[in-house]
């Protein structure tokens, strides 16, 4: 009798275990799209497994692996469980005929709708490199993707550098340590090197630095149409941030004077010897600016960053 008492508490007991151990799986599951074509879902641990219906109407078996690292929500994808991992889906228009969205590294997963309205599976790797709106193209995931950046010697003083469009932007030195965002606009027409000048990405517009003696003392010369800007030595030694407008109406080579760019202006004739002069330091001078000295490859130009950086602060 009172092993008969026993057996019926031990049996009791261990129902109870069951439907508690049961309760806990079915209060365990986690939400999501999943739960309306899926059925016998269980919770092991950190492990999902149902019984989803595939495309054909069949049930098939499927497991989810480590759930709670999931992002967003957890679906049925033709009769498997699956979920976005490490990072939560992009935002876009894609989102409107797509379905079943999912990241998976490095790549963002979908099925998305035909023109005929059919269901296809599209893969858009590197979708981190996108600069515009994920959109869904006939079933296929497209985006524009930042462009190859252009070479030039700011590439050694400045860092997360991307194409946006037409523009080129990075984060430059504009002193030994410090950096500053900059942008250059339709870098594209941009007459020979980028530089930077000063944390500030600097190219010339409308062709390149004319030549000229003030070549021998100055240096980060850019023009800007009929503008020519430059940073040139005073006479002390100092560097000085200088320009000059309408440099096509100088009728003499330019030069530095104290620190400032200057030149002849008029419609007269030059004197020979003057015309000579300005024809024989016109070729080495075009050749040191298409250079664009800049202060990561020239001591002048360290100089002067480093001087006109403290002047600033």
């Amino acid at each position: 009798m009172i092993a008969e008492r026993a057996s019926s508490v031990v049996a009791l007991l261990v129902c109870m275990l069951l439907g508690l151990a049961s309760s806990q799986d079915a209060r365990a599951q986690p939400a999501g799209g999943y739960q309306q074509s899926c059925r016998d879902t269980s919770v092991q641990g950190n492990t999902l497994r149902s019984s989803c219906k595939d495309r054909g109407g069949n049930f098939r078996s499927t497991t989810l692996i480590d759930f709670s690292q999931c992002e967003g929500d957890i679906f049925n994808d033709d009769g498997v469980l699956r979920c976005s991992r490490g990072a939560p889906a992009p935002a876009g228009s894609y989102r409107g005929s797509c379905e079943q969205i999912r990241v998976e590294g490095n790549d963002l997963l979908a099925n998305c709708r035909s023109r005929r309205g059919n269901l296809i599976g599209a893969r858009l790797s590197d979708w981190r490199q996108c600069i515009s709106e994920i959109a869904n193209n006939d079933g296929m995931l497209q985006c524009r993707r930042a462009e190859a950046v252009p070479p030039g010697s700011y590439r050694a003083t400045c860092d997360e550098v991307v194409v946006d469009g037409a523009d080129l932007r990075a984060n430059c030195l504009d002193g030994p340590s410090r950096r500053v965002r900059s942008t250059l606009v339709n870098f594209a027409a941009c007459s020979g090197e980028i530089f930077n000048h000063s944390g500030q990405l600097r190219c010339s517009h409308g062709g390149l630095p004319p030549g000229g003696s003030y070549a021998r003392s100055c240096n980060m010369a850019w023009r800007d149409g009929d503008s020519l800007n430059a940073v040139c030595n005073d006479a002390d030694g100092r560097p000085r941030q200088t320009s000059i407008e309408g440099i096509s109406a100088c009728r003499s080579e330019i030069s530095n004077s104290n620190g400032r760019l200057t030149c002849v202006k008029g419609t007269g004739t030059l004197p020979r010897a003057t015309t000579r002069a300005a024809a024989r330091t016109s070729s080495s001078n075009q050749r040191a600016f298409r250079r664009h000295v800049d202060p990561a490859t020239s001591s002048i130009g360290r100089r002067a960053w480093t001087t006109l950086a403290n002047a600033g602060r």
